[in-house]
């Protein structure tokens, strides 16, 4: 991680805590075109657009004006990701269309705890929130915010919302490992190692560096993992995607284990990541050059890069997440 100044951590604190004010407060038509219009203008800083180019060249085979123009849509994405967490208590349910739901609902019937693997995609968020809506109890792994003060206010709107937290630091896993035994959904973001030992695994044209802790998780608890991707179709829409589960086989042990299931982690990650570029919240080069221990696999097909813009001009009719919901 870059490290971050005093200064930015209060002006990022201070921007927060307005978010957090306004999102439930103003029209939601407002609140959006509030958060396009500083996103836009984040996106003009050259620096803060590299790191979200590079990303974006390593994942794609694309023209750079397109290029160009899915990289603004990351700003402002991440921008809309802010208002519906802040948001998501306010009287008007979001519509959600749920897809894979009878994955959860066969580890609900086998009364044991689950691992489930997003990434910085979509609202990873508010995919938790809807998740606790469903009736299972979430338990979200998260790296602390830099600014204490702002650690508490996110902090504060998960719990709000039904969530327990896990912070990450020297004695989750053990918290971890607790918490699924109880039964509970561990969420957990999977494409990101702030740890310095996660394991490189080929992503696009480079190579993304995952944590360990997922696979170890899994393997010592016995929990299977379940990728669950929560997507924006539209203002204040959703769908949730939910994969198969990914469970140890006990075909091999130790750290073979451990990189064989982050790599088949990596591809349903890499998969959702190809098909919604524009909704993958990386501000930081995620990607790396291919080591000389790996090799690029072969080109995968994805959806137009050209997002799907739809539903921005009025906020669609609410369908409450009730489990009834809930189809394959």
């Amino acid at each position: 991680m870059q490290p971050v100044s005093s200064l930015n951590r209060r002006l990022a604190h201070a921007g927060y805590q307005l978010i957090e004010w306004l999102s439930p407060r103003l029209p939601l038509r407002t609140a959006f075109r509030l958060a396009q219009w500083a996103a836009d203008a984040q996106w003009r800083r050259r620096a803060a657009r590299e790191a979200v180019s590079t990303n974006l060249s390593r994942l794609l085979e694309i023209p750079a004006e397109d290029q160009a123009a899915v990289g603004r849509d990351v700003f402002r994405n991440f921008a809309r990701y802010l208002v519906e967490f802040f948001a998501i208590r306010r009287p008007e349910t979001p519509a959600l269309a749920i897809e894979g739901g009878s994955h959860l609902e066969r580890c609900r019937a086998l009364g044991r705890g689950a691992i489930l693997l997003s990434g910085h995609l979509g609202n990873w968020e508010l995919g938790a929130v809807f998740i606790r809506r469903l009736g299972f109890p979430v338990t979200l792994v998260v790296l602390p915010h830099a600014d204490p003060r702002t650690d508490r206010l996110f902090t504060r709107q998960r719990q709000r919302c039904g969530l327990n937290v896990i912070p990450l630091g020297e004695h989750s896993m053990g918290c971890c490992l607790r918490r699924l035994k109880a039964g509970d959904l561990l969420g957990v973001l999977g494409d990101w190692d702030v740890t310095g030992a996660g394991l490189p695994v080929p992503f696009g044209s480079g190579s993304l560096t995952m944590p360990r802790g997922l696979a170890v998780l899994s393997l010592r608890s016995g929990a299977p993992v379940l990728p669950v991707f929560l997507i924006r179709e539209g203002r204040w829409a959703f769908r949730l995607f939910i994969e198969p589960a990914i469970w140890p086989d006990g075909s091999e042990t130790g750290d073979a284990a451990v990189r064989s299931l982050t790599r088949r982690y990596a591809d349903v990650l890499e998969r959702y990541v190809r098909r919604f570029p524009e909704q993958w919240l990386m501000f930081h080069e995620a990607i790396q050059p291919l080591g000389s221990g790996l090799e690029a696999g072969p080109p995968r097909p994805t959806r137009s890069w050209r997002a799907d813009r739809r539903g921005w001009g009025q906020v669609p009719r609410a369908r409450s997440p009730e489990p009834s919901a809930v189809r394959r």
